[in-house]
């Protein structure tokens, strides 16, 4: 499982294949977001989206970003269950009387 830090988000991930445990490692990597100019917020984790051996196909809700990824391994199936954390991207500069109104 990884979640990334505070106003972070996961922006890749690498994967091996290791033949003696017939499973992946997985390397989430995370980026920061500038605090000046965005905030996460509104957090959600969905629970495990699929079942072994079936296909985990997944779009965080709203034009949210991946904060974590929780996942568990099953040796009988050698497949893993998949799991997310969503976040919301606010800008906090942004105010709503704003909107529309151009210089």
């Amino acid at each position: 499982d990884r979640t990334c830090p505070d106003n972070s988000a996961i922006i890749g991930v690498i994967s091996n294949h290791f033949d003696d445990e017939e499973d992946r490692i997985f390397e989430f990597e995370c980026g920061q977001l500038d605090t000046t100019e965005y905030v996460l917020t509104e957090c959600e984790t969905s629970g495990y989206l699929n079942e072994y051996d079936h296909i985990v196909d997944y779009q965080c809700p709203d034009g949210g970003v991946v904060k974590g990824v929780q996942s568990a391994h099953y040796n009988t199936a050698e497949d893993r269950k998949w799991g997310f954390t969503c976040c919301r991207v606010t800008f906090p500069k942004c105010d709503a009387n704003d909107i529309g109104t151009f210089n």
